[in-house]
Formats: C-alpha cells, structure tokens, sequence
C-alpha cells in the first residue's frame, strides 16, 4: 500500500462522484465501482465548503491509499483503511474531525498511455477526504503537521499497516510505484502528448 497525500481548496467532492479531470475521457460509473466505508460524503462537503467561505488557501487533504493486490476484498482493505486511520488520528478524539473515505475497485482494469502506448494497469485505492477543521475547537487540523518535516513519520505509519496486512510496500518496489515518476508523466499516460 502507498499512501499519498494531497490538499485543495475545492473540487474533491464533484471528482469522487463524477471522476472528471483534464483530459479523461470515461466517468466515474464507468471507471470505478465506489464502496463508502466511512463518513457521509454530503456532511464532508458541507464542512468544506463553510471553510471555503472563510477563504483558506487549503481546505481539505486527499489522501489515496493505493493496493498492488488486485484481488483485495473490500474487508480488506477498510481493514487497511481503519489501521492506517486510526494511527493518523491518534491524537484526536472522533468528535473533533470530519473524515470520508471510500473505496474505488476498478471496473477498467487498464487503459493505453497514449504518450508511449504502454499498457498501464489500474488498482483498487481508497480515497479520503479530512477537513481542515477541528469540529469542537473551530481551529486548524492536520493531523500531519508541516508534512514535509514529517514524511518519516507518515512512511512508518504506511509501513505499519503493510506489515501488519502483509501488504506490498512501495519501498521494495519503487518504479512499479512511480517513485522515480514525476505528476507530468503521469498526466501524459491520459493526454499522450509530452
């Protein structure tokens, strides 16, 4: 499992549900099948969007757990889910944050980069949502602190729940996991230009 971790200020809520983005042609029905495994996705973008209108510059963070096993059950990986879950939050009661995550188990299995015409294939991931927002205190969350100075600490929870699951890490396999992989190769497998 590789858990990436993103922000935004909006958008989150319409790509979990549609699944538009630049250039892809197929939509999220036709993509995915999405499983909720936890929280309520219109509460999430109520809260986002009441942090919107007080102007931050990043409201939310996206965190996508993605899977090297394409046979994970959905018991599976909201196992994972819940492990990896209940070490970020630690220091926070469940009253005090906001979380939605759910579940994409792929209905297309792979797709032509249109840049080399390599086959890539695609895995089941989760993806959740925590806003920014300290339910009880009305002030900043973020479970990572400055994630830049904490990426060690984010890793070892990463590799926790891998090896507790017996999870594939992307630390033994590093290209597989685009690593080495820059956001603009990723975006031309879609667009096929360079």
């Amino acid at each position: 499992m590789l858990a990436r971790v993103t922000g935004g200020k909006s958008g989150i809520v319409e790509y979990l549900k549609t699944g538009i983005k630049a250039d892809r042609e197929q939509s999220r029905d036709k993509l995915d099948c999405r499983v909720c495994i936890d929280g309520n996705l219109d509460l999430t973008d109520q809260v986002i969007n009441q942090l919107a209108e007080k102007n931050k510059s990043e409201n939310y963070l996206h965190i996508t757990l993605s899977f090297a096993e394409k046979d994970l059950s959905n018991e599976e990986i909201t196992e994972a889910y819940s492990q990896y879950k209940e070490k970020l939050m630690s220091a926070y009661n469940g009253d005090e944050f906001n979380i939605y995550a759910e579940i994409h188990q792929p209905k297309i299995k792979s797709y032509k980069d249109k840049k080399t015409g390599e086959t890539i294939e695609r895995f089941p991931h989760v993806h959740i949502v925590l806003p920014k927002v300290n339910l009880l205190t009305d002030k900043s969350l973020n479970p990572f602190g400055k994630y830049t100075d904490n990426i060690n600490y984010h890793d070892a929870i990463q590799e926790s729940v891998n090896r507790n699951l017996k999870l594939e890490s992307p630390y033994d396999h590093q290209k597989k996991y685009g690593m080495t992989t820059d956001r603009s190769d990723f975006i031309s497998r879609y667009k096929g230009d360079t």
